[in-house]
């Protein structure tokens, strides 16, 4: 391929630097808790809801043939998530056992209390009761060996040598005496601790522990509690917690993040299940927070991760914060119950069927109002849950949300400028009605700070219906929020937002606030799955090499396109940019290819004469100036399976003499990144560029950027 690259731009404004974003959704994949410094799996001992069937069919852990049978649905989900090509030790569910017993993974499934209660090697019983210090419920631990000791213990703890580690719990002893020891041991080598702590509690109140030490180890270790004789202890709210985190977070995942991954926005807690989140659940001592069930997605938000937590990860990473708002609704209140899967209803309670092991130990039940949403109804109280949430995110220590905000251990506001009025709004508004109350919901935010920026969403129904609503809100907001990639709806989107900015004073900008890069030319099905083991796509090669086309495409908008957050940060079944197993932090495919894109310098995008810029062609070029216009950014890409060349014609924009050149690459569509093996590869080297012109070579499946200087 032959192009001459003309001083003409594409655009009149430059490539938003703040392009390349990301997108943390909670709840969803099991994304935050592994990204998390908390090492302990339902450390506040609740009973954890079932995914919901959306859960399972979006991440393809379903059999779908076995759904189309009611009573099959509880044995239709995959409880061994280990067969997928995805997983690590971070997607596992750590079960709460009685100790010593043999360590193994846990099944996810739909009727797991995550709780094993007995142990053939000691007499001793573990069970959930009601009421304790955090939640909904806690844990009673009951010996009757009067000279053995007996634990409560979680295995799948990676633990690094010269790291401090904090144990906190609440306890009550509630018969017997003795010492209570808390240690850490490695696997099967139950009298051998790395790090243990020994302490007396007396008393009919729980009781706050604390310790902290170093370990003098690295590897695979069990948590354990252990009471020495024969008594009941009840404990609450524990922690394992690493001490070199960097906030809520790991520090090898902030560190990945800020240095590899650069995201310039992130969006929280959001998605679907911002739709049913209350910011307040999520604000406090951790050890005060509200659990809750997951009302989208299933399983527990413990909400140990809240506005500060998500916030702060954003400041430490470098990164502007995106909220995604929760707009109140009637038909909120019954939406989600028919996905969850119930095999039993007695008396008015929505139960579990017994394990099957031990019919009389599943004998606790979620209530009907756990599945139904009355809290998220009243339109005049979102208006003031918002309100609250700005105040509590951006206000100062004068207002009562600010103030509770600095208690809670950050004085400074956040400043944070993104707010999008809800997630995939036709569930509950028609068009009309959600551009009259996103009047109300924007002008609510700005009541509280008048620099934040207020989205709306503007695909689905809301695309077909985008003139009517700017008509009623498009002088109270600042932007869209699409989410369809498509070339076509984009250059629609774009021309209904630049017809609105030429005759309005309030200039609108576009954003992508979950976007999914489907693959285009490979897919066996809607959801883009493989049909040999049900896995998405988007771990693979060939949806990296789609990110590159797409963010060609949003890049040759200029700044109208502000940023476009990929779906998703980590740890959602292949999903993402990022995986966090515990012992190992490591980029996908896609993750890469985002980190590369992050640091380009393309800018100013110009015409090239040769080729006629599309989203489809397996071979493109593209040029630009750098921010400074002294540089060129060229860029190649190839999606064939043999070499390609193209020679770019610089002698209508001047001379250059050097050449600075990244690839990146895979051996084939199919490969991907593991926790064992790396098979996407960054080359960068030094090249010649000729007086007139540049040749690029083009491996096969690869993105090549070029940088041209004087």
């Amino acid at each position: 391929m032959n192009v001459t690259i003309t001083p003409e731009r594409m655009t009149d404004t430059p490539i938003s630097p703040l392009l390349c974003g990301n997108f943390i959704e909670y709840g969803y994949g099991v994304q935050t808790e592994p990204m998390s410094a908390e090492l302990l799996f339902n450390r506040s001992f609740e009973i954890i809801p079932p995914y919901t069937y959306q859960n399972n069919c979006w991440f393809g852990l379903y059999d779908p043939e076995l759904w189309k049978i009611p009573e099959m649905r509880a044995k239709s989900c995959a409880t061994d998530w280990s067969k997928f090509d995805w997983y690590h030790p971070g997607y596992e569910h750590n079960a709460w056992f009685a100790a010593p017993a043999p360590t193994k993974k846990t099944p996810i499934s739909t009727e797991s209390d995550y709780l094993c209660a007995t142990t053939p090697y000691r007499k001793m019983k573990l069970s959930y009761e009601n009421g304790g210090v955090h939640g909904r419920t806690h844990l009673l631990i009951e010996s009757m060996e009067k000279n053995k000791p007996c634990g409560l213990a979680q295995r799948g703890k990676w633990i690094r040598k010269g790291v401090k580690y904090i144990i906190e719990g609440w306890v009550k002893r509630i018969s017997g005496d003795g010492e209570i020891r808390f240690s850490l041991v490695p696997e099967g080598e139950w009298d051998n601790p790395v790090i243990e702590f020994r302490t007396i509690v007396e008393g009919s109140d729980f009781v706050k522990l604390h310790f902290e030490g170093e370990s003098p180890y690295t590897g695979w270790c069990t948590f354990v509690m252990w009471l020495e004789r024969e008594g009941k202890v009840a404990c609450d709210a524990f922690s394992l917690f690493e001490g070199d985190a960097i906030g809520y977070w790991r520090k090898d995942v902030i560190e990945t993040v800020r240095d590899k991954l650069k995201p310039s926005v992130i969006r929280w807690p959001g998605g679907c299940f911002a739709s049913f989140y209350n910011f307040r659940y999520g604000i406090g001592p951790r050890d005060e927070r509200k659990p809750v069930p997951s009302y989208y997605w299933g399983g527990l938000a413990d909400n140990d991760a809240g506005s500060i937590e998500f916030a702060s990860f954003c400041e430490a990473v470098g990164a502007e914060s995106m909220v995604c708002v929760n707009m109140f609704h009637p038909k909120k209140e019954h939406y989600n119950e028919n996905n969850y899967i119930i095999p039993t209803t007695l008396d008015n309670k929505l139960v579990f069927l017994p394990r099957k092991e031990n019919e009389n130990e599943r004998n606790f039940a979620f209530y009907k109002e756990d599945f139904a949403n009355t809290e998220f109804t009243d339109e005049k109280e979102g208006l003031r849950h918002v309100k609250e949430w700005v105040e509590y995110l951006n206000g100062s220590v004068d207002t009562p949300f600010g103030k509770k905000r600095a208690e809670d251990g950050h004085p400074e506001p956040f400043g944070i400028k993104f707010f999008e009025l809800e997630n995939e709004v036709y569930r509950w508004f028609k068009p009309t009605e959600y551009a009259e109350a996103c009047v109300k919901y924007a002008d609510a935010i700005k009541s509280v700070d008048p620099n934040a920026k207020v989205g709306i969403v503007s695909y689905s129904t809301m695309s077909e219906n985008l003139r009517e609503i700017l008509d009623i809100c498009g002088t109270h907001v600042d932007f869209l929020a699409d989410r369809n990639g498509e070339e076509y709806n984009l250059k629609y989107q774009l021309g209904i937002m630049r017809e609105f900015n030429r005759t309005h004073s309030n200039k609108l900008f576009y954003i992508n606030p979950e976007w999914i890069p489907f693959v285009l030319e490979k897919t066996t099905d809607a959801y883009n799955m493989t049909t040999e083991n049900q896995t998405y796509w988007f771990s693979k090669w060939i949806y990296a090499m789609n990110i590159f086309r797409e963010m060609m495409m949003w890049q040759r908008e200029g700044s109208d396109v502000k940023f476009i957050c990929f779906n998703n940060l980590a740890n959602t079944h292949a999903q993402n940019t990022m995986e966090t197993p515990p012992d190992k932090v490591y980029l996908s495919a896609a993750g890469k290819a985002m980190g590369f894109m992050a640091q380009t310098q393309a800018s100013f995008p110009l015409v090239l004469e040769g080729f006629e810029p599309g989203l489809y062609q397996a071979i493109q070029a593209q040029a630009a100036w750098d921010k400074d216009e002294k540089r060129l950014v060229l860029y190649g890409y190839n999606l064939t399976d043999s070499e390609q060349e193209i020679v770019f014609s610089t002698e209508k924009v001047g001379k250059f003499s050097k050449a600075s050149v990244r690839v990146i690459s895979a051996p084939d569509v199919d490969s991907m990144n593991r926790q064992e093996r790396d098979d996407v590869f960054v080359d960068a080297f030094e090249d010649e560029c000729a007086e007139d012109h540049y040749r690029m070579v083009l491996p096969p499946l690869s993105f090549t950027e070029t940088v041209l200087d004087k």
